[in-house]
């Protein structure tokens, strides 16, 4: 039941913006598959934007240092020591915030990072502070 309500609020959504929902939209039995795989592989079923969920599974590169996402299984990330408790910071407008923790580096800044402990199957948009070629990169999130 849970994927007929995400296969109609996809093609709904996909409506609304203009999306063409025939190339989209997996069946309910390749819904169903990628689910049964992905919870096999030690995954979990998450949204990955308000149309889509996908697969998010653990690395096994976790915490590893990196500069750019093509040395870890998922994201290159800020490490620990590049936030400070005191709240979130505002980039160009986006909110930038790690369970209320203050990106201390800016976007631009040239910044080693840790492969993220996660990795999503799909990654429509690698919203949030991630670091490619060295340099931090602060996007919003959009669907």
């Amino acid at each position: 039941m849970r994927t007929l309500a995400l296969r109609v609020l996809f093609v709904a959504g996909a409506l609304v913006v203009g999306i063409p929902t025939s190339a989209q939209a997996p069946s309910e039995t390749e819904t169903d598959a990628a689910i049964a795989r992905c919870l096999d592989e030690g995954g979990t079923w998450q949204s990955s934007t308000m149309l889509t969920a996908s697969c998010v599974r653990p690395t096994t590169d976790a915490g590893r240092a990196c500069t750019d996402k093509a040395q870890c299984q998922g994201l290159c990330v800020p490490g620990a020591d590049a936030y400070d408790e005191t709240g979130c910071s505002n980039e160009r407008g986006v909110s930038v915030c790690s369970n209320r923790r203050r990106l201390l580096a800016r976007a631009g800044d040239t910044l080693q990072g840790v492969c993220a402990a996660t990795r999503r199957d799909v990654q429509p948009t690698n919203c949030g502070a991630h670091i490619v070629d060295g340099r931090l990169v602060i996007e919003g999130c959009a669907d």
